[in-house]
């Protein structure tokens, strides 16, 4: 399943917005970016898609589940009610809905209407009642506060995960680590109790590559999947484990060395939560799959760019497209690195309510994507005006005004600064051109 479209009537700053995924008939874009400066509505949009699609999920658990309401306080002031639209794709089909909220007191303009959605629902439990391997949708969304993990000090008892279990918490927000830990010590206890049967079973004199054979064919497809995810885009750490002793903890390996996953950094620690929680609900809902990772689905991200270097930036939607490559991601960021390091992006400009689609800028120089789609100077405002007004004077052959400046501008800037280099040069260029007119 995948979104076509979005469509809000008074919700939050938006008196109207329609957002296509799919602008062009031959192609629904897979990776899209939405950017905007703080309170242009960027995180409005990503919760009203989980409000959304919480009602799909909600009526795939109960056939009269009700999903999460609209908030009072996201309805524009203008309006008496506001209205959330989806239109998804599955198996070629569109299927749509809206979910309605009046204020207090308030009669709504456009009821909520959810044919489209209960025949979406009705095709996936027909399916499943047949086939209870059957895979279902992964719908996910982080929120900008995603950075305060709840890293477990003690589990007490084990857990089962069914296959809807794939969706709790997922449209919350949050990055449900608590859950993962959890999911990943009860997977890895599973086929360590196999593996000792299996050692178990074996006499003194057996043939120790049938053993380590019966051994692999033990491993775990759903934690492997989840293990080749974080390796992938964290590959300075390698192999991830529950500890039990001296408390229980989930550990791993970092340039040889073992360490306690809270020894990492913010960044570390995030990427791997949310890239480990991706994963994890892939493999619970895709549970017939080889490969859980090639499972399909939508993931919102606000803020992608939370706590990564500028390096990890700059590959952060390479890495998702291939580690997971038939979900759709729809984010947000201020990075420019998210935009200019990716071919095939789908980039709207969201000002205060209004939505502009951005030319593709793969391979932009970053100070060129601040200029053309983020309406942000490159530099300082001051030193700006003041490397202007030098340059001006060298373009006007004002030789006087030109070393003024240049003195001037070098109490604030590294003499090896490239406009000062720059000036320098094309300052001497004039000079001697002056002196030959001489």
């Amino acid at each position: 399943m995948k979104i076509k479209s979005l469509h809000l009537r008074g919700i939050g700053q938006f008196e109207e917005l329609n957002l296509k995924f799919a602008p062009y008939p031959e192609k629904l874009f897979n990776n899209t970016l939405i950017i905007g400066s703080n309170g242009a509505g960027k995180s409005t949009i990503l919760e009203s898609v989980a409000i959304g699609f919480s009602w799909f999920v909600s009526r795939i658990r109960s056939e009269k589940g009700a999903g999460m309401p609209i908030s009072e306080l996201k309805i524009n002031n203008s309006f008496a009610s506001g209205q959330i639209t989806i239109i998804t794709e599955h198996d070629n089909e569109e299927f749509e809905w809206t979910v309605s909220k009046a204020k207090r007191g308030k009669k709504t303009e456009r009821p909520t209407r959810l044919e489209g959605l209960n025949r979406l629902v009705n095709q996936y439990k027909d399916r499943y009642s047949v086939d209870d391997k059957l895979s279902f949708p992964l719908l996910l969304f982080y929120d900008a506060n995603r950075g305060v993990l709840d890293i477990p000090l003690k589990i007490r008892g084990k857990h089962t995960f069914e296959q809807m279990d794939g969706y709790d918490n997922a449209l919350r927000g949050i990055v449900d680590y608590r859950r993962f830990f959890e999911w990943y010590r009860e997977r890895e206890d599973v086929e360590n109790e196999k593996k000792i049967r299996v050692l178990e079973s074996f006499k003194p004199g057996h043939n120790m590559d049938e053993v380590f054979r019966q051994l692999n064919k033990l491993s775990d497809i759903q934690l492997m999947a989840v293990k080749s995810a974080l390796e992938s885009f964290l590959p300075e750490l390698k192999n991830f484990r529950v500890q039990r002793k001296p408390r229980l903890h989930m550990a791993v390996d970092k340039n040889g060395a073992p360490l306690n996953v809270e020894q990492l950094s913010q960044g570390e620690k995030l990427t791997m939560a949310l890239v480990g929680d991706i994963a994890r609900r892939l493999a619970i809902m895709n549970p017939s799959m080889e490969n859980p990772l090639i499972g399909s689905g939508v993931v919102l991200i606000d803020e992608a760019e939370l706590h990564l270097h500028p390096k990890w930036q700059r590959s952060l939607v390479g890495r998702l497209k291939d580690t997971f490559p038939n979900i759709q991601f729809i984010i947000t960021t201020h990075s420019p690195l998210l935009i200019s390091d990716e071919k095939d992006l789908l980039c709207y400009s969201l000002d205060f309510g209004r939505l502009a689609e951005i030319d593709p800028l793969y391979g932009e120089d970053v100070n060129n994507v601040l200029i053309k789609a983020m309406d942000t100077d490159i530099r300082n405002q001051e030193v700006e005006l003041k490397i202007r007004s030098l340059m001006n004077a060298v373009q006007d052959k004002n030789l006087e005004d030109a070393k003024i400046l240049l003195i001037e501008l070098g109490m604030e800037l590294p003499k090896d600064h490239i406009e000062m280099v720059k000036a320098r040069l094309l300052i001497k260029r004039l000079q001697l051109q002056n002196e030959s007119h001489n």
